[in-house]
């Protein structure tokens, strides 16, 4: 069967490069092609990767990030590992802190040492200002080395980053568990009454004198929806916890391996910055969906991440002074197409007026800045 096999391929004449058959009910590739095949999906994957860092280098290069940014990473395998999204308070190049996942210890590293294990990262949140990040930094700094249990329905690593920002009291974190346990229960609760609500209603007739029938009265029985009820918030512990924690996990590590964008604002005000499909000439309807962001303020100085959720490369982008309407037909600030990947500043250019602009530049940052691609 084998020396078929061999001849059926041999007699084969080449098509489009491929040299393949179907002999035996299998379908055969030669060898060279199935080298080939494989040499293009690791350029491929190489590609990817060098795109990525990229973007991570010119995003670490273009913009000084603020003490106590709370910043959000994955490991390389998305967290199928089991260690998932890693929350961080990142203080500078030598600090960075956050709580394990696995054994609850609050640590510290380099930034370097924490990105060779979760090299797909970004920036979500800043202090309100150089007290507020003082107060952040230390409240961090107290919990390094302790052992603190916080469960992964709560998100322990997350938790650990707004305990330090708000100063809320580490015991909270069953409080916020409880809470959300509550709503999965309640929201099963009456999934299970409304189903059960068919059953419990019945007819019964209504005799005048306790012997002639004057009419018919509809019965709702109590006992049957409370039933339901229980029932509801069983399953709802059972079956809706667990899909519901599956779905946002899946969301969030979905949106990190997507390669985003990132607005940088070199202004002297707050601005907002909406997405719209760049087929969108009209931005009539802003980029929705699970598991990115399309939409976000930016204030002087930061860094706004934005990750679209859709498989697109470039999106139209609007900004506004923040508070004001963003739309094509309203006054915005400034109008551009920005794609993934790409670290963008925006800057102020006094006299630059024309549909509805005014004043702001989106200017895309080129790869030539970085050490790597700098002639000489």
């Amino acid at each position: 069967s084998t020396a078929a096999a061999t001849l059926a391929v041999a007699e084969l004449p080449e098509t489009g490069g491929w040299r393949a058959a179907y002999v035996g009910g299998g379908f055969f590739v030669s060898p060279e092609d199935t080298l080939d095949t494989a040499a293009a999906q690791a350029r491929d994957a190489v590609q990817t990767a060098l795109r990525r860092a990229e973007y991570e280098a010119l995003k670490l290069l273009a913009c000084r990030f603020r003490f106590g940014t709370h910043i959000v990473a994955l490991p390389p395998s998305g967290g199928a590992s089991g260690s998932g999204e890693r929350h961080a308070l990142f203080v500078s190049s030598e600090e960075i802190m956050h709580r394990r996942q696995e054994d609850g210890v609050v640590v510290s590293q380099t930034f370097v040492a924490f990105l060779v294990r979760f090299p797909s990262w970004r920036a979500v949140g800043w202090p309100q200002d150089s007290a507020h990040a003082d107060d952040v930094v230390r409240r961090a700094r107290e919990r390094v080395g302790s052992t603190e249990g916080c469960g992964a329905v709560q998100g322990g690593s997350e938790h650990f980053v707004r305990e330090c920002y708000t100063g809320a009291d580490p015991g909270t974190c069953s409080t916020a568990s409880a809470s959300t346990w509550a709503a999965i229960a309640t929201g099963g609760a009456a999934t299970g009454a409304l189903s059960s609500a068919p059953y419990a209603v019945s007819t019964a007739t209504v005799y005048s004198m306790g012997f002639i029938p004057v009419g018919t009265v509809t019965v709702v029985s109590g006992t049957v929806v409370a039933a339901g009820a229980a029932v509801g918030v069983a399953a709802g512990a059972l079956l809706a916890a667990p899909l519901y924690w599956s779905w946002k996990r899946s969301a969030q590590e979905a949106s990190l391996r997507r390669l985003p964008f990132c607005v940088i604002n070199e202004t002297a005000q707050p601005l907002i910055v909406r997405v719209f499909h760049a087929s969108d000439e009209y931005c009539m309807v802003p980029v929705f969906g699970m598991g990115g962001s399309a939409e976000g303020d930016v204030a002087p100085g930061l860094l706004l991440e934005l990750d679209p959720p859709d498989a697109a490369e470039d999106f139209r982008v609007l900004v506004a002074d923040l508070g004001a309407t963003v739309s094509y037909f309203a006054k915005t600030r400034a109008r551009a197409i920005a794609r993934r990947g790409s670290v963008y500043s925006l800057r102020s250019t006094p006299g630059v007026q024309g549909n509805g602009s005014d004043g702001l530049e989106l200017v895309r940052i080129p790869r030539s800045v970085l050490p790597a691609y700098s002639p000489g």
